[in-house]
């Protein structure tokens, strides 16, 4: 099974969010695919072009999986084509601005270009432990014109 241990990580939070939420529906969601090699990319890209697959694989160097900016979950013995569970899960990874798969490919998920992060600049301090909470809050959810005015206060 895959994980979202070598995800980018720029996604990873995202996506273990993403996993925890799926969790919390149905202890069976497992990540099936994370991160991906050029070769293990290739060899699913195959399978599908074959019909060995009946999900979907991009071709080697045009998949998110690649870049560590994808996940595929999925809940074992459950067809993905009609999980109901699933479905919910992706239209909520929309509502955030990540992008699902859909109809055509119900397990993927990848961060979408709305999924900006805000951060906030502040000093090191010799005690980071002190500014603990400070630090929980650097990172949060943003819309995008938010994000867009957070950039230009920085110039």
């Amino acid at each position: 099974m895959g994980s979202t241990r070598d995800l980018d990580p720029s996604f990873r939070s995202d996506a273990d969010d993403l996993f925890g939420l799926a969790q919390e529906m149905d202890g069976s969601f497992v990540i099936t695919s994370g991160r991906r090699s050029w070769d293990e990319q290739a060899r699913l890209y195959a399978r599908s072009l074959s019909g060995e697959s009946p999900l979907p694989a991009a071709p080697p160097g045009r998949s998110k999986h690649q870049l560590g900016l994808a996940i595929d979950i999925a809940r074992l013995n459950v067809d993905p084509r009609e999980d109901d569970l699933l479905e919910e899960l992706g239209l909520a990874w929309r509502a955030v601005g990540g992008i699902w798969g859909g109809e055509v490919d119900p397990v993927h998920f990848e961060q979408g270009p709305q999924m900006v992060r805000e951060t906030t600049r502040y000093d090191p301090a010799p005690d980071l432990a002190a500014r603990k909470s400070e630090m929980d809050s650097v990172l949060r959810w943003t819309p995008l014109g938010s994000a867009i005015d957070w950039v230009r206060g920085l110039f």
